[in-house]
């Protein structure tokens, strides 16, 4: 009786374990298996070095990460814009010059899209190597 309880306690107790194993991982997979490829990706399509240094990834849950951008137009660098004006005091480069001014028509900008592109097959990846994690790990302490 004492060595099957125990067996059963293990089995019992196995869940709850992968759970917190997977938990204590989730980021490093997340950076592996999104954000790394996303940014290679980026490089590729030769995307603004300011946008693709503000993507990373942040826990946010039980198993659970959000990838995040708080580029100051990440929204607009994503999706895109329609024609519009920008107003105030600005400054550009110009033909190798300073130039500063006042109003500016923006022709718009179709956004990169990156997000839609890869995001679907990345996240399937992070689920698919978060598996393998949980029964690599299940493999590793099945004895202990």
């Amino acid at each position: 009786m004492g060595r099957e309880f125990l067996s059963d306690l293990r089995l019992e107790s196995a869940i709850p374990r992968v759970k917190q194993y997977l938990d204590m991982i989730c980021v490093n997979v997340a950076i592996k298996e999104i954000l790394d490829p996303l940014i290679l990706v980026a490089y590729t399509r030769k995307l603004a070095q300011s946008y693709i240094d503000k993507f990373r990834i942040e826990k946010s849950g039980f198993i659970k990460v959000d990838l995040v951008n708080d580029h100051h137009v990440s929204r607009y660098l994503e999706y895109g814009t329609e024609p519009h004006t920008i107003s105030g005091n600005l400054n550009f480069d110009w033909k190798g010059e300073d130039a500063f001014f006042q109003k500016v028509n923006h022709p718009g900008f179709d956004g990169y899209g990156l997000l839609e592109d890869v995001l679907e097959n990345l996240s399937y990846n992070y689920a698919v190597q978060l598996s393998k994690e949980g029964s690599a790990y299940l493999e590793r302490v099945k004895m202990k």
